[in-house]
């Protein structure tokens, strides 16, 4: 039996579907910049792991955005009617791109 660790991916473009990728990181583990706050114990531990997990936010972000997805962040504190409005905004946004191509089928 192979107990070896292996490394997290970072994000996993392949396994998503459509073309956009939705995002609800945790305040506390994800660095919210109202609401997120370091431990009183250990703070400098804290800090750094907590500075290291919005950096993999970021790279993981960037491996989405690079071939074009979009993602969209929210905060878990964010009122979910809020987030489902800007959800679908920007699906009409996706839409309206969309219409603005034209077909034209090969003969």
């Amino acid at each position: 039996m192979d107990v070896r660790p292996r490394p997290r991916p970072e994000a996993r473009p392949e396994r998503a579907r459509g073309e956009g990728d939705g995002v609800l990181p945790g305040c506390f583990w994800h660095g919210c910049p109202s609401c997120g706050h370091l431990p009183k114990a250990n703070r400098g531990w804290w800090a750094a792991k907590l500075a290291a997990n919005t950096a993999r936010d970021r790279r993981a972000d960037a491996v989405l955005t690079d071939p074009g997805w979009r993602v969209l962040r929210f905060w878990e504190h964010e009122d979910p009617d809020d987030v489902a409005d800007a959800i679908c905004a920007e699906l009409g946004r996706i839409r309206a791109v969309q219409s603005d191509v034209s077909v034209v089928p090969r003969a």
